[in-house]
């Protein structure tokens, strides 16, 4: 496997790319991504990295749109705030077990120097390269 300029193997920094998406982290996944992009300059690591960052912000989005939409269950007299807190935790439990075994799969292919193939991301980041 090729190693980076610091001497570190370049799927490991795929690798970290993901725990912070897992652990949504984007911030400082885009300092990770800037630091691949302008040290590392390899293009196979800034897809990985990218797909990582895309996947944690697709995440967070889907998220955020859940969160707004379940505000609807408040306006149910007495369990409404009981049953949007259900909607939230399942939704967010769901969408935490689903990015952390793509993340899984993903680390695995990264390990094996294959392109991580994340749904819906690794589209988006072909298209940009």
């Amino acid at each position: 496997m090729r190693r980076g300029i610091f001497g570190f193997d370049i799927w490991f920094y795929g690798i970290v790319a993901l725990l912070l998406a897992v652990c949504q982290q984007p911030l400082v996944l885009g300092g990770l991504m800037l630091f691949v992009m302008l040290v590392e300059k390899d293009e196979w690591l800034n897809r990985q990295v990218m797909q990582a960052l895309l996947q944690c912000l697709g995440v967070m989005a889907v998220s955020l749109l859940v969160h707004k939409l379940s505000a609807v269950f408040a306006i149910v007299p007495f369990f409404g705030w009981m049953l949007r807190w259900g909607v939230d935790q399942v939704v967010d439990l769901l969408l935490l077990l689903g990015m952390a075994l793509f993340a899984i799969r993903a680390a695995d292919r990264m390990h094996k120097g294959l392109d991580s193939d994340i749904p819906f991301a690794a589209g988006f980041v072909n298209r940009l390269f």
